[in-house]
């Protein structure tokens, strides 16, 4: 891991950033004495999901209410023997 001044950084920070991206660690020192690291963070999650990809992975499901319907496929009545 390179070691930087805390200077170097201010003055070079554009490239300092690229060779971060690029997979660069580096420590950074203020007087000679390091006092941080400065290093690429590690991959983050997918975070979107194409439409095609989220129905694939949803299709096993059972349509919206159709878990609810008896054998015979009518509805259910939700009230029925709810009685007051």
């Amino acid at each position: 891991m390179k070691t930087i001044s805390q200077r170097e950084l201010r003055n070079d920070s554009a490239a300092v950033m690229r060779a971060v991206e690029a997979g660069e660690s580096f420590t950074v020192a203020r007087r000679g004495k390091p006092i941080a690291q400065l290093s690429p963070l590690a991959p983050q999650p997918k975070t979107f999901i194409p439409a095609k990809e989220a129905a694939a992975a949803l299709a096993h499901l059972p349509a919206w209410g159709e878990r609810d319907r008896p054998p015979d496929g009518a509805p259910r009545d939700p009230w029925e023997g709810a009685g007051a």
